[in-house]
């Protein structure tokens, strides 16, 4: 149990939080049906979602997403969270591919263990217009690197209506 403890310490460190629960299903998956916001997938080993929230420490300049992955397997996962790209349209047509907001470099790949599930939110902006955006679009990438048989299936595009900003979910987890 010490060693489990450990490795989900070191998740935790890499990629945001953690659960102890054997893991079942993201959260994500049941939102996913529920609002326009929220989409997940499997890729090999790794389920992965992603869905818009808010979160009190970010202006609303920016957008977060709230990223949730759990390892069905019965060995680790590597998760690149650099992998993923985020763009936002605006009303007059206006597109811009935000970056992710990282003052201390923390954003890395790591491993994700056996029946372990993590969320983290990540901020990406600011935006450069003076509005919001009416849609945000969440390009997963090689998110799972190891996921072979995904390796030609073209890219997945996740796109979503931006709603008020309260009608947004407030992000699990914090920024570090």
């Amino acid at each position: 149990m010490l060693r489990a403890l450990a490795r989900c310490a070191l998740a935790a460190a890499l990629l945001g939080g953690c659960s102890f629960n054997r893991f079942d299903r993201l959260e994500a998956a049941g939102m996913a049906a529920r609002v326009p916001w929220a989409a997940s997938r499997r890729m090999g080993c790794l389920e992965f979602g992603a869905h818009l929230t808010r979160h009190p420490e970010v202006p609303r300049d920016m957008v977060v997403i709230q990223y949730e992955f759990g390892n069905r397997c019965e060995s680790a996962v590597r998760v690149d969270l650099t992998a993923v790209r985020v763009r936002a349209r605006f009303s007059d047509g206006a597109v811009a591919w935000l970056s992710p907001v990282d003052p201390r470099a923390e954003l890395r790949p790591g491993l994700l263990d056996t029946r372990v599930h993590a969320f983290q939110p990540i901020a990406y902006g600011p935006f450069v217009e003076e509005r919001p955006p009416e849609e945000v679009c969440v390009a997963p990438g090689r998110v799972a690197p190891d996921d072979v048989a995904g390796a030609g299936a073209g890219e997945v595009l996740w796109c979503f209506p931006v709603p008020a900003y309260e009608a947004l979910p407030v992000a699990r987890g914090g920024f570090g």
